[in-house]
């Protein structure tokens, strides 16, 4: 199952690579750990039908299409890595950047699959109790 959600994570963020946004002009570093720390609290992260919630408290859920809520916990490593473990899997750590021109467009860069995609940002996040319950085996 691991290598499963691995494979989907994987293949979610080849598929979301590409020109978007390409020029690097348009893309700011994210590289202070509170700026880090505001990408995910309390944030709906989305791409390509992927959608993640992020609590304050480093707890949150990937949802991935035709497949139960995925737990996660998230966490800042040293100055610019925004990092997050799935519940019953490895943890991934990514570089950020914001677009110049719409701070809630982001670009992700995934350290161990060399590649980036694009993602939206959007404050708030829906009641997780669901999700917690959906989760469980």
């Amino acid at each position: 199952m691991k290598k499963l959600r691995a494979g989907m994570f994987a293949m979610a963020c080849l598929l979301t690579a590409g020109p978007a946004f390409a020029q690097a002009e348009d893309w700011i570093p994210v590289t202070d750990p509170k700026d880090l720390a505001d990408l995910y609290t309390n944030k709906t992260i989305r791409s390509l039908g992927f959608v993640g919630y992020y609590r304050g408290d480093g707890r949150g859920f990937l949802i991935v299409p035709n497949t139960k809520p995925l737990g996660r916990k998230w966490f800042v490593r040293g100055n610019d890595l925004g990092c997050a473990t799935l519940d019953s899997g490895p943890t991934l750590c990514f570089r950020f950047q914001r677009h110049k021109d719409n701070r809630n467009l982001i670009r992700i860069i995934d350290l161990a699959q060399n590649l980036n995609y694009t993602a939206t940002v959007e404050e708030g996040i829906p009641d997780l109790e669901p999700f917690e319950k959906a989760s469980r085996p």
